[in-house]
């Protein structure tokens, strides 16, 4: 805070360099965006300043300024169209203004990442919906394969609590299993991906923690079902249909 930065820029049209000072009025504090040297590297020290008079009157590329902030109070609605109109009245033919708040400034510039983030989160619970849905067939299928052997428990007097127990701490283990399996290798696929990415957290405790729950409800819900259907019949009707 303090110093002097001082550039220096050429004019093309006389030849000459032009040098500049700016007093440093303020520090920044980082942000989430990383801007490129012409080498192509990373250069987080990026230096924000007001082009002064002599260099607007030289018309530099380095200094174009093409856009005004305007403070006005009351409804900003009516303040915009007060503003467009003023703009159409005074501006030359052919020069285009777009008029927005700054919101409206961030909402445009965050649009195609909201829309990336939203065609993800889409895909990923189209991918969790397909996960559920085949651990519940596929359990089911085996339970309803396993009636016989579920028969001859019972008719050897195991309870139906004892049989239904059994068939749910066989289906979660073989869930759970799969599961671990499954969280490690998304984290391994997303240690990978943040070398692509900026400042994006993919590691989402609260994310794993329910798409494990849901897998396990799932099981649980596949498994108890056609359980409790097959220990509710007969155990002798059972065995005759088998």
């Amino acid at each position: 805070m303090g110093q002097t930065i001082e550039t220096r820029s050429l004019d093309k049209t006389s030849g000459k360099t032009t040098s500049s000072r700016f007093p440093v009025v303020g520090i920044a504090g980082d942000s989430v965006f990383d801007v490129y040297d012409h080498t192509g590297k990373p250069n987080r020290a990026v230096v924000y300043f007001l082009a002064p008079p002599a260099l607007k009157r030289q018309n530099s590329a380095d200094f174009n300024i093409d856009f005004i902030v305007v403070r006005m109070k009351g409804n900003p609605d009516t303040s915009r169209r007060l503003l467009e109109k003023t703009l159409e009245e005074t501006t030359p033919e052919g020069m285009y203004f777009q008029v927005g708040s700054p919101q409206d400034q961030l909402n445009r510039f965050l649009y195609p990442y909201r829309t990336i983030t939203a065609i993800g989160g889409l895909l990923g619970g189209l991918a969790l919906l397909l996960t559920t849905s085949g651990i519940f067939g596929m359990l089911s299928y085996v339970i309803t394969q396993r009636r016989k052997e579920l028969g001859i428990r019972m008719a050897l007097g195991a309870g139906k609590a004892c049989v239904t127990g059994m068939v749910l701490r066989q289906s979660v283990g073989l869930a759970a299993a799969g599961c671990g399996l499954g969280a490690l290798t998304a984290l391994a696929v997303a240690r990978l991906l943040s070398h692509f990415t900026n400042k994006v957290e993919f590691f989402d405790a609260g994310g794993y923690a329910a798409g494990v729950l849901l897998v396990i409800a799932a099981a649980l819900a596949a498994s108890w079902l056609p359980a409790r259907r097959a220990v509710n019949l007969d155990p002798a009707r059972t065995l005759r249909c088998d």
